[in-house]
C-alpha cells in the first residue's frame, strides 16, 4: 500500500460498501480490499477488448501522451487511470463510465478480481504522471465503434 501513498491517493481497506469497482465484486483470493476516493485521479472504466485495443493504438504514440496506467477487472472490463478532473469528456462515450470527485470510491489492486496490467508508478516507484483525458478520446471512439460493430471479437 506504500505505493498509494507515494501517489498521493487516500486508501482505506474497509468493508467496500458503496465502492464502485475499479474492478471486481468485493471478493479475492486474498480478501484484501484496498479502496480510494477519486481525488487523485478519473478512473474510466470501459469493455476489456475496446479499452486493450485503445491502449495499443496509444502506444505508437506514447511520446506524446505518455504511459496510460490500466487494471484489468475481470475477463470483461478495463480501468484507464487519467488526471484527477479531466474524465468527464468521456462521459458520453458509449460504454464509458467515468468515476470521479472525492465523493466516488473505487477498488484498487490488490482486491479481489482487480490487477494492474499497468501501474500508476515506475519499476523505482515513483509516480508516472497520469495523463489528461482528452489524448483518449479519439482511439476510445474508434475502438469503441469497432467492437460495437463487431468488427473483432468483443
Amino acid at each position: 500500500m506504500a505505493a498509494y501513498t507515494r501517489l498521493g491517493w487516500p486508501h482505506t481497506t474497509p468493508d467496500p460498501a458503496g465502492a464502485e469497482p475499479g474492478g471486481g465484486d468485493g471478493t479475492s483470493a486474498s480478501g484484501c480490499r484496498v479502496v480510494t476516493d477519486c481525488s487523485g485521479a478519473d478512473f474510466v472504466r470501459l469493455p476489456y477488448a475496446a479499452g486493450s485495443d485503445a491502449l495499443v493504438r496509444l502506444e505508437r504514440v506514447v511520446g506524446a501522451v505518455g504511459i496510460v496506467p490500466a487494471m484489468r477487472v475481470d475477463r470483461h472490463r478495463i480501468v484507464l487511470v487519467v488526471r484527477a478532473g479531466s474524465a468527464p469528456e468521456l462521459a458520453g462515450l458509449p460504454g464509458v463510465e467515468v468515476l470521479s470527485g472525492p465523493d466516488t470510491r473505487v477498488l484498487l489492486p490488490p482486491s479481489p478480481g482487480i490487477v494492474w496490467d499497468t501501474p500508476p508508478w515506475n519499476p523505482d516507484g515513483t509516480p508516472r504522471p497520469l495523463p489528461g483525458a482528452g489524448v483518449l478520446v479519439h482511439e476510445l471512439r474508434r475502438s469503441l465503434s469497432l467492437y460495437a460493430r463487431g468488427g473483432r471479437d468483443a
